[in-house]
C-alpha cells in the first residue's frame, strides 16, 4: 500500500500535539480543496471514486473546516486477544458554513475521513460540530 504523506508532515506527526493538530488541519484543508475543485469542474456523468455525489451538494456551503481537538484511544478488535490493540485517532472538527438552515455534512465528512485514512495509513475517526457564519437571523 502506498501512503501519500510528505516527510515534513510525517515529522510533525511525531512531534507535539500542536504540530499534530496543524498537520491534520493542513491535510483537511487539502482534502476540502480537492473536493471543491472536482465538484466545481465535474460534469453530471462523472465523479471520482473518492467523492460521493451527495458531497458535492454539501461542500458548496462549507466555508471552512477547523480541527479543534484530537484524542487518542486504544481499541481492541477482539476482546480476548491483546495483540490486536490499535490506537485510534479521533479528530474533533468544526464545520463553518454559510446557509440559511442546518444541513447535514455526513457525506463530506465520510469522504474526508476515507481520504485521510488512505493518505496517512492511520486509523482515524471524525466527530464534528457545525457553526453557521450567517449572522443575520432574518434570512
Amino acid at each position: 500500500m502506498k501512503y501519500i504523506i510528505t516527510e515534513s508532515r510525517y515529522n510533525k506527526l511525531l512531534e507535539n500535539k500542536a504540530n499534530k493538530l496543524q498537520l491534520f488541519q493542513d491535510l483537511i484543508n487539502d482534502k476540502l480543496k480537492y473536493i471543491k475543485k472536482y465538484c466545481d469542474e465535474l460534469d453530471a456523468d462523472y465523479y471520482p471514486n473518492d467523492i460521493s455525489f451527495d458531497s458535492c451538494d454539501e461542500v458548496a456551503f462549507i466555508e471552512n473546516i477547523r480541527v479543534s481537538n484530537m484524542e487518542y484511544s486504544t481499541s481492541t478488535h477482539h476482546p480476548y486477544d491483546e495483540s490486536t490493540k490499535q490506537t485510534l485517532i479521533t479528530l474533533h472538527l468544526i464545520i463553518e458554513y454559510d446557509f440559511m438552515k442546518y444541513k447535514s455534512y455526513d457525506d463530506v465528512i465520510w469522504d474526508i475521513k476515507q481520504m485521510l485514512i488512505k493518505s496517512t495509513g492511520l486509523p482515524i475517526d471524525i466527530q464534528y460540530e457545525t457553526s453557521n457564519l450567517r449572522s443575520n437571523p432574518q434570512w
